[in-house]
């Protein structure tokens, strides 16, 4: 049951807030209903104080962190915030159901906490520990439930298609196993001639790319950026640069679109959790990951 906050030092405003304790499809169709409402959400350990307001402004705030849980790594994020606004009938479930989806709109130095906790979450040791699991020798459909019970991601970020501009054996089944490991489904690859791979990236309706800052046929990857930014069924998808050219190089892919760029050497099994993190809108400074 919702019930109406009736605490004495509220004003008229906070005494219709709508509480909705735990609940989170309570506070997602009062949300939607443009109702003021608050929620109490935990996930991964961390405490969060959920907030819509009638004219449609989001605000979730760190409260605590349990003694088990993921740090951020700096204490002083508990008290930090982020907020967004909706519109009526259409608040993101994920920015309440997930612990880093649905942030794409959102602002406020919570996000840079929310990016230190999925590092966190995808470290070497979760992504070794699910490939040893998918090579167990287990069924894939039970080993596929494993995989799917990390309680930060959904089956609507894991369904994102990736694409994949490589032609190396060897990494093409390390990329193909360290996303699956996480549980990443929709996992595609293509020749690295740019016009092949912009093809495929239409065909396969991509949300993410990587691909190589030299790739064959003219103009390379950053012309292959520039393709995928200029045309209108492209223009939204992220794309990660693997690259071992010259900063100003790098630089000249970031301004054509590039939503980060891995200078090498990196560790592959770095790659789910860089994907995630640009996939659920926690990076938009788009600066080198190290």
């Amino acid at each position: 049951m919702v019930e109406k906050d009736a605490g004495n030092d509220s004003g008229p405003e906070m005494n219709d807030l709508l509480h909705c304790a735990g609940d989170r499809a309570m506070f997602i169709k009062a949300a939607n209903a443009g109702l003021p409402a608050l929620l109490w959400a935990e996930n991964a350990g961390l405490f969060f104080r959920c907030e819509v307001t009638d004219n449609c402004v989001f605000t979730k705030k760190l409260l605590n962190i349990s003694s088990g849980g993921v740090k951020p790594g700096d204490a002083s994020c508990i008290g930090t915030s982020l907020s967004c606004s909706y519109k009526k009938g259409g608040f993101a479930p994920a920015l309440v159901e997930t612990l880093v989806e649905g942030l794409e709109n959102c602002q406020g130095p919570l996000l840079g906490a929310l990016r230190s906790v999925l590092r966190q979450l995808i470290t070497r040791e979760y992504v070794g520990k699910r490939l040893r699991g998918l090579a167990s020798g287990k069924d894939a459909r039970h080993a596929a439930a494993v995989v799917e019970k990390a309680p930060f991601f959904s089956p609507l970020l894991l369904n994102k298609n990736i694409l994949i501009a490589e032609q190396d054996s060897q990494l093409i089944w390390c990329y193909d196993h360290v996303l699956r490991a996480v549980g990443f489904k929709n996992i595609y690859f293509s020749p690295e001639r740019a016009d092949e791979a912009f093809e495929m990236a239409l065909e396969r309706r991509a949300d993410l790319v990587i691909a190589r800052m030299y790739m064959p046929m003219r103009g390379g990857g950053v012309d292959f950026c520039r393709c995928l930014r200029e045309h209108p069924e492209t223009r939204h998808i992220k794309i990660i640069m693997c690259t071992g050219c010259q900063l100003v190089d790098c630089q000249e892919a970031l301004d054509c679109g590039v939503s980060a760029y891995l200078p090498k050497p990196f560790e592959i099994i770095a790659i789910p959790a860089i994907a995630a993190e640009i996939l659920c809108g926690l990076r938009d400074d788009y600066p080198p990951i190290k």
